[in-house]
């Protein structure tokens, strides 16, 4: 039966015969527990008959309420139509959050493949069905994607601490162990005591004057997290995510600046 009704949908010259497709239409009335109404709804809006594909799915989805293709089609011929049925997409769109993992595969699938753009809106969806009942810790993605944004503009995420070492600073804090600077936080990381180096860097940074100097001590800052196993604080990963948007924007601005 499938085989003859493919066969009798178009007539010799490609149109669509009409007396066939109310055919099927009476075989998905007659026979709600098929899926044949999903194949009738898209011929239906393939020739313009969209109150007609309308008409069907809803029918269709009446018995089939799960069916998120039909949902999807339904809620994509009333957007076309400037319409919109709030209910349809609310509950199309949890189903679509059941599915984590199939999310993530497209998101593998399509960065392998060369489509960054729908494996970044993947990637966001599994996101979101991962955490369907709790927030999302946007500031750890935020964080997570611009260091790495940072390491492909500048070839590293971070800037070394510089090994050199002021004569006169060395001095004042062989004199004063309470001073803080940068040369005495140097110091204490050539020696491997990063906990007191870092601690340093965090009073100076959150004392900093300006946009250059904040760049370079959070930079420090988490240099020295990385080396003492220190794991940032919410509160840390929300300030170095601003830090280093800004260096990024300076970064690209430089780089734009050198090629016009």
């Amino acid at each position: 039966m499938q085989k003859m009704v493919k066969l009798c949908i178009f007539s010799s010259d490609g149109t669509m015969n009409s007396e066939t497709l109310e055919l099927l239409e009476e075989l998905a009335t007659q026979d709600p527990g098929s899926s044949i109404f999903l194949h009738v709804a898209r011929l239906y809006r393939t020739h313009g008959e969209s109150q007609r594909a309308v008409a069907v799915l809803r029918r269709g989805l009446s018995h089939h309420p799960g069916h998120i293709e039909a949902g999807l089609l339904l809620a994509d011929i009333l957007a076309e139509e400037g319409e919109m049925d709030a209910a349809l997409v609310q509950a199309t769109g949890e189903r679509l959050l059941r599915f984590p993992r199939f999310w993530q595969a497209l998101a593998q699938e399509s960065a392998r493949t060369g489509n960054p753009d729908l494996a970044l809106v993947a990637g966001l969806m599994a996101l979101v069905a991962q955490h369907a009942t709790r927030s999302i810790p946007w500031h750890e993605v935020l964080f997570s994607g611009v260091r790495e944004a940072l390491a492909a503009v500048e070839g590293s995420p971070v800037r070394a601490p510089e090994n050199d070492l002021d004569a006169d600073e060395v001095s004042q804090f062989c004199l004063n162990p309470n001073i803080r600077t940068k040369t005495m936080a140097k110091l204490f990381a050539m020696h491997g005591e990063h906990e007191q180096a870092l601690a340093i860097y965090e009073e100076l940074l959150a004392k900093a004057q300006s946009d250059a100097e904040r760049t370079e001590l959070a930079a420090l800052c988490d240099a020295e997290r990385r080396l003492a196993g220190v794991t940032p604080s919410g509160s840390q990963l929300h300030a170095q995510a601003i830090t280093l948007l800004q260096r990024l924007a300076e970064r690209l601005e430089t780089k734009t600046s050198a090629r016009s």
